[in-house]
């Protein structure tokens, strides 16, 4: 059977980050899904910070999809961007909803 409302989450964890060779400042973020995506949303996680939210979509559809200005608090926001740090991590999450497809296939960022 088909599956509705199935959550994925990719992470760049900060072991990655770190070995960046400096910070890097987000100005724009472009969410990208095909037709099944539903939600769609990213965080970056600092030690001893709430979660920013990069940018989040809640009702996906695949025919409008744009650039979203990122500014210092993240989607949205003023200011010209939002640092990304050494030791920061992103997760990225999808929900997908497939009610019509026979079997499950894997996701993958790509």
């Amino acid at each position: 059977p088909g599956e509705t409302c199935r959550h994925y989450e990719y992470t760049c964890p900060s072991q990655c980050t770190e070995n960046w060779p400096h910070d890097i400042t987000v100005i724009a973020d472009f969410l990208h899904m095909h037709a099944i995506g539903s939600q769609m949303w990213t965080t970056v996680n600092r030690a001893a910070m709430e979660p920013i939210t990069l940018n989040r979509i809640d009702y996906w559809a695949v025919n409008f999809q744009s650039f979203t200005p990122v500014g210092s608090q993240g989607a949205n926001t003023p200011g010209d961007g939002l640092v990304i740090k050494r030791g920061d991590r992103i997760n990225t999450h999808c929900v997908y909803n497939n009610p019509t497809q026979a079997a499950s296939r894997e996701c993958t960022l790509s």
